[in-house]
């Protein structure tokens, strides 16, 4: 059981005998805050759902090219949601490269990842994370330690990174986009990505949710619904490896995974600016 990365402060917040799915997915997305059991969870999962690393990838990389489109628009202060680990690539690493100043705000639910996390930025004073769930967004809205950074009478950027379609109630998620977005000022911008069902046989759903029964898919119309007072910024809702990707992005990623190439169009991302 490897712990390299970690410090004796971080480990102090981790079981190490049990995979956590925030550190197998570090390792998928090539980190190194993982131990063997992680590793040996996401090798099952590689097996189950061939394409399932790139998958991954392509969803982080979705990421950070919308957040950077955020800042570049001129938004400061950022609310990154169900965020897991902090690492290479992660919400702040990015917007540093357009605005240093910017102020980001992880959020998740999980008490070990939020402590390890917290660790992992101590020397950022400009990021901070906090221990909430986006099934009850309330307890983000009205977090204290969130409320000292983020002013909302501003614009935020609000990101929510393949984690609503764990609220399975269609209902239920539709409420917390509504909840958050009464929250928001004009100008804000929101990013999200979600498994959708459009363009994958029932075949790989049925293996998806074989792997996750909490997961949730639903029609791209639907998720589109959630975001009435929102104007959804070209090119729309796609596939994450189509938002505003490079021409030469499908060549150089790597095709290890093309008997998966299948999963890559569960992933849907959208950016949208408030009214």
């Amino acid at each position: 059981m490897s712990s390299a990365k970690f410090s004796d402060a971080m480990l102090s917040y981790l079981d190490q005998g049990e995979p956590g799915m925030a550190r197998v997915y570090n390792f998928l997305l090539g980190g190194e805050f993982n131990f063997d059991c992680d590793r040996d969870r996401a090798n099952v999962l590689m097996k189950k759902l061939p394409g399932v690393r790139r998958m991954v990838r392509r969803n982080r990389e979705f990421l950070g090219r919308s957040v950077q489109f955020m800042a570049q628009r001129g938004i400061r202060q950022f609310i990154d949601i169900g965020s897991g680990l902090p690492d290479r690539g992660a919400t702040h690493e990015i917007i540093r490269k357009v605005c240093p100043s910017a102020t980001v705000v992880y959020v998740d639910r999980d008490p070990e990842v939020v402590g390890c996390g917290r660790l992992m930025i101590r020397d950022d004073e400009t990021a901070t994370m906090i221990q909430a769930d986006l099934a009850h967004p309330s307890t983000i809205l009205e977090h204290p330690e969130l409320l000292k950074r983020v002013d909302f009478r501003r614009a935020v950027g609000v990101v929510i990174g393949a984690v609503l379609h764990f609220i399975q109630d269609d209902e239920d998620a539709g409420r917390v986009v509504h909840s958050i977005r009464r929250t928001l000022a004009p100008g804000s911008h929101l990013s999200m990505s979600h498994a959708v069902t459009d363009e994958i046989s029932g075949e790989t759903l049925d293996r998806v949710r074989d792997v996750d029964t909490a997961l949730t898919p639903r029609p791209a119309s639907q998720l589109l619904s959630f975001l009435p007072e929102f104007e959804v910024v070209p090119p729309g809702l796609v596939p994450v490896h189509r938002w505003r990707s490079h021409p030469s992005a499908d060549a150089e990623c790597p095709q290890e995974d093309d008997p998966g190439s299948e999963l890559e169009k569960l992933l849907y991302g959208v950016v949208c600016r408030l009214r």
